[in-house]
């Protein structure tokens, strides 16, 4: 067992994870989350959240396969999101804020396959009770301009991270990305990436205010080009990467915090050219051109706007400049 070691987790204010796990779990938890581990507890005003050893709670609802890539097995059970590999079984209640993971003498196989593919989501879901976001993004910064690269797999985050980083702009993380509602507009907080993170360069800033959505796609063409982005396309891109796994008004609310995002947000549509690496000389002109204008009202914090229904008017930015 943990033999009296259960570290604290600080993300930033009003996020943080209590670990009260077996010691060989443990050990793969903090080196996913290591740029994190040791910041403190003053970062968090609120109790942190719990994860325990505790069994799996009576599912009100018969389980339901939200995906099957083996070894994982993701279902879910009414609030209830259940990750399951052969011999680890872990869950999670992103609307009470807690959770648990049971192993059997797991192999150190399964206990780097549970961090690297079950234990990102897991906590995706649990940070939404706090209103903070994850999604599946990139995220750079040149001076205090953040910008968020939303995108799939293949879609060119981790190269221009790569080209941001050996440019000397600002880096926090290539794959995985926090929002957290602050006042003055949301704050990008880096997301570890499970399993890389020795291969990737380490956060150069804790969090930069999000300035820009920037959807990247592979080109056929030569050069790299930027165009704006209509409100529904943005939308759309922060849902598919925002990792949903329920459907309660949790999801309602994290639903309306993105509708919120791609309105007040100027977001982009970024073809990266396969000629030479000028994504960042793209994104620097991008950040000195918003530099001269008025700021679009992203002022709003995350937490107000996931109170409000989102509305059904998909109108277009008003913004394309």
């Amino acid at each position: 067992m943990t033999g009296g070691r259960c570290p604290r987790v600080t993300v930033g204010p009003g996020l943080s994870f209590r670990f009260e796990l077996p010691v060989n779990l443990l050990g793969r938890i903090e080196r996913f989350l290591g740029h994190f581990t040791g910041n403190g507890d003053a970062r968090s005003a609120t109790a942190p959240i719990p994860v325990t050893s505790e069994s799996l709670p009576e599912a009100a609802a018969a389980p339901r396969t939200l995906l099957e890539e083996p070894p994982l097995l993701v279902r879910r059970a009414g609030e209830l999101v259940l990750f399951e590999l052969p011999r680890i079984r872990a869950w999670c209640d992103g609307a009470l804020g807690r959770a648990g993971i049971c192993m059997e003498q797991p192999s150190d196989t399964e206990l780097d396959q549970f961090t690297a593919l079950a234990l990102a989501p897991m906590l995706i879901e649990l940070a939404a009770s706090r209103s903070w976001l994850g999604v599946h993004a990139a995220g750079v910064a040149i001076g205090d301009f953040g910008i968020l690269l939303p995108g799939p797999s293949g879609a060119g985050k981790s190269t221009i991270f790569g080209q941001m980083h050996r440019a000397g702009h600002g880096v926090l993380s290539d794959d995985l990305m926090w929002l957290r509602p602050a006042p003055g507009g949301p704050r990008m907080v880096a997301f570890p990436r499970g399993g890389r993170a020795e291969q990737v360069p380490a956060p150069t800033a804790d969090e930069v205010v999000l300035r820009a959505i920037v959807c990247p796609t592979v080109s056929s063409g030569a050069k790299t080009r930027l165009r704006p982005l209509a409100f529904p396309a943005a939308l759309q891109s922060l849902i598919r990467q925002g990792g949903f796994l329920t459907s309660g008004a949790q999801a309602r609310d994290r639903f309306g915090a993105f509708v919120h995002l791609a309105r007040s947000v100027p977001a982009y549509r970024l073809e990266v050219g396969w000629r030479r690496p000028d994504a960042p000389a793209v994104l620097a002109r991008l950040a000195a051109a918003a530099s001269h204008t008025s700021p679009r009202d992203a002022s709003s914090n995350l937490r107000s706007a996931s109170t409000a229904r989102p509305t059904a008017d998909p109108r277009q930015r008003s913004d394309h400049r």
